[in-house]
């Protein structure tokens, strides 16, 4: 198996071994769901659904839209923060943008400053900001955040 991933007879995805032409295909159904998931999501900005909300909103149940997300979260369409927290990747780049913009004049960002330049409640401002020390945009020193690199 070695040679033929060396080779390119081969691919590797995460833990799963395919051949290097296979490419997921939804059946027109699935892919009008997955669209529509992604695009609650990105309706939602910064302040989107829950999981259960959102299924809700779709009337679909869990097991049918596990393998969207999977698809979706692959795709970098969506990702997920916190168990049943899912954002819009572009939602969470405009984010990173803005912050980014913050760095550009101030040495630090505390918890209050965060909430005032995204106008969001703790609810979503402190898993946000777990989110950017994870993706390395910050570094939490204390209570406040300074930029990464």
């Amino acid at each position: 198996m070695e040679r033929l991933l060396k080779g390119g007879g081969l691919a590797q995805t995460q833990e799963f071994l395919h051949l290097p032409t296979h490419s997921v295909r939804l059946a027109a159904d699935q892919k009008s769901l997955k669209d529509s998931i992604a695009q609650v999501y990105e309706q939602g900005g910064l302040t989107p659904p829950n999981f259960k909300d959102a299924l809700e909103t779709l009337g679909l149940d869990p097991r049918r839209a596990q393998p969207l997300y999977k698809l979706l979260l692959d795709e970098g369409r969506i990702a997920r923060i916190k168990e049943d927290m899912y954002f819009a990747g572009s939602a969470l780049d405009a984010l990173k943008t803005r912050v980014l913009d913050y760095f550009a004049a101030n040495a630090e960002l505390g918890p209050q400053e965060f909430r005032e330049l995204t106008g969001l409640s703790r609810k979503f401002a402190i898993p946000l900001m777990e989110y950017l020390d994870k993706e390395k945009v910050t570094m939490r020193i204390g209570d406040k955040r300074v930029r990464r690199g």
